[in-house]
């Protein structure tokens, strides 16, 4: 086996992270989890100075706290029926999301070549989390 290193704009995950919240239920990962902004932390400002060079003028909000040394974005998993709060929460952070998008890469190499190709939608999205937060696709 040959290991490749790649280097993987915050933009795109940034993109991954916007689509599995806002793609709801039906195709995100709303079936399963929802992002919580109570369990979350805001990078210090030093980190949002770095993010201007990223982002530039566009609004930070918090999908793009985790993309930062010092910001987490919390989930917490829930019932799909009753959408009651499980007291399984997860951390999403630099490091998690390195994770997820190694085992994407190893497990799901199709789906890693549509995040590369910046072919981004909610169910991709959601597959990302799953791999940062259980190391494999647990809900499909």
């Amino acid at each position: 086996m040959i290991m490749v290193n790649v280097e993987i704009k915050k933009e795109i995950v940034a993109d991954l992270l916007c689509s599995a919240i806002e793609a709801g239920r039906t195709y995100g990962c709303g079936y399963w989890c929802y992002a919580d902004q109570d369990s979350s932390t805001r990078p210090p400002e030093m980190s949002l100075a770095e993010a201007g060079d990223v982002f530039g003028n566009e609004e930070l909000w918090y999908v793009h706290w985790p993309l930062f040394k010092g910001g987490v974005l919390g989930f917490v998993e829930h019932d799909d029926e009753s959408r009651e709060p499980s007291p399984v929460q997860h951390k999403l952070d630099l490091d998690t999301i390195a994770k997820g998008l190694n085992v994407m890469a190893q497990k799901y190499p199709h789906k890693f070549s549509e995040v590369m190709a910046g072919e981004i939608d909610g169910a991709l999205g959601d597959l990302f989390l799953q791999c940062a937060f259980f190391g494999e696709e647990k809900y499909a």
